[in-house]
């Protein structure tokens, strides 16, 4: 990346997420997943760098406390971001941050134009 960059950032809270003990089904990791979509204002002018950090949590301490954040389907326009724990985690809240830098766009054309407009 060269010239001026844009810098995006924001925070996330990944809602309660508990399966009581003992209903994990043998051989499954249980996966469950929290997506958040982010419109990007204003958009970026190629794919961004996008990166994600967990700031704090709390899980019950009698379980595993497993947990992944991840930003998927990053676009100039868009990304989501999604919070991952798994069915012997008990996880009470989890928050973190997003930093998201690259080039701004500098004109957007009208089919862009109309494109961003239906998603605000």
């Amino acid at each position: 990346m060269s010239g001026d960059l844009l810098v995006q950032s924001g925070k996330f809270e990944a809602e309660r997420s508990t399966v009581d003990e003992g209903s994990c089904r043998t051989g499954e990791d249980g996966r469950r997943a929290q997506r958040s979509f982010i419109l990007f204002d204003p958009p970026y002018r190629e794919v961004p760098q996008v990166f994600v950090s967990l700031e704090a949590f709390d899980f019950a301490q009698n379980r595993n406390a497993r947990f992944a954040a991840e930003a998927m389907d990053v676009s100039p326009y868009a990304m989501t971001l999604v919070v991952y724990t798994w069915c012997n985690t008990n996880m009470y809240v989890a928050r973190g941050s997003y930093f998201v830098i690259g080039q701004p766009l500098e004109s957007i054309d009208q089919e862009v134009d109309d494109w961003w407009n239906e998603r605000r």
